[in-house]
């Protein structure tokens, strides 16, 4: 009996082979993981700065907003759809109102300052700061479902009167649906990508970002390290008393996914947009540079 030795082709079929079992193996599926009465808590810190170019004067001003956060795991359905509510425990706001003077506002010890807009800002987070948003998740970190408590409904719509810049149910509900880092809809291998996409509402435009996610590597835990590429797009609303028209955007973020447990332990992202904002009596340029991070604490 002769031995026959296997041809080109077919040594080639079994390589290609191997190569397509290797590549389906490192396929990971990333998947939020929630436990009924599950109690995870994140601390969200987000830096601004903004330059603006007013007259050939130059405008300096710089915020730093730290908020604490808990998600209450309610229940899961077989699916994996998690019903939760998510609480700002606490909010603190500082801003920088001159080179040597710096305004705070801290939920926990709410006084008025010197600085109107702070205090503005410190009225909103006094109607959000313990409230229960009841939300529901799915595995992916799609929120497809927000309710809002009724007395604060109503709080709302009384500040929000003849104040078309105030919070309002519709930007509520859309903040919170996108509370959570969304990932692929099927399992994704190492320096594969997916669409991640974000839309906010102001009285003047609608930003919309489109972010680029791939998974980038693993780290020495298993942790699967996912960069973060975002687009942005500003759309001017007809009519509106103020245009903003994006010059230049530019951005670049990681999330850290522990894939075991199926959480975001950390992430960052920092984003820079240049945009000329025209009020029909004056025009200036504008740069606001924001580094927002999300940490979750043992």
């Amino acid at each position: 009996m002769s031995l026959r030795l296997p041809t080109l082709p077919t040594i080639l079929s079994l390589l290609i082979a191997i190569t397509l079992s290797a590549e389906t193996n490192a396929q990971e599926v990333l998947r939020w993981k929630f436990q009924r009465g599950q109690q995870l808590k994140y601390n969200v810190q987000e830096n601004m700065e903004t330059v603006m170019n007013v007259g050939g004067n130059e405008i300096q001003q710089q915020m730093k907003m730290q908020m604490d956060i808990v998600w209450n795991i309610l229940g899961v359905a077989a699916g994996g759809d998690a019903t939760m509510d998510q609480i700002v425990t606490r909010a603190q706001i500082k801003m920088a109102s001159g080179p040597d003077k710096e305004d705070a506002f801290d939920t926990n010890k709410p006084e008025k300052t010197e600085n109107l807009f702070l205090n503005s800002m410190g009225d909103v987070f006094l109607k959000i700061v313990n409230q229960n948003f009841t939300i529901t998740m799915k595995p992916t970190g799609e929120v497809d479902n927000v309710e809002i408590p009724a007395e604060m409904l109503e709080a709302i719509k009384a500040s929000a009167a003849g104040n078309p810049a105030a919070l309002n149910e519709s930007t509520l509900k859309q903040m919170m649906k996108q509370s959570a880092v969304t990932m692929p809809a099927n399992g994704v291998a190492p320096n594969g990508t997916w669409t991640s996409r974000q839309s906010v509402e102001s009285p003047y435009a609608t930003i919309s970002i489109t972010s680029t996610m791939t998974f980038a590597s693993k780290d020495a835990d298993g942790n699967v390290l996912i960069d973060i590429d975002p687009a942005v797009v500003i759309t001017p609303k007809e009519g509106a008393a103020v245009k903003m028209t994006l010059m230049e955007s530019k951005g670049k973020g990681q999330v850290t996914f522990n894939v075991a447990q199926g959480v975001v332990t950390k992430s960052q992202l920092v984003m820079e947009m240049t945009m000329e904002i025209d009020s029909g009596q004056r025009a200036f340029q504008q740069t606001v540079t924001k580094t927002t991070a999300m940490t979750l604490v043992p």
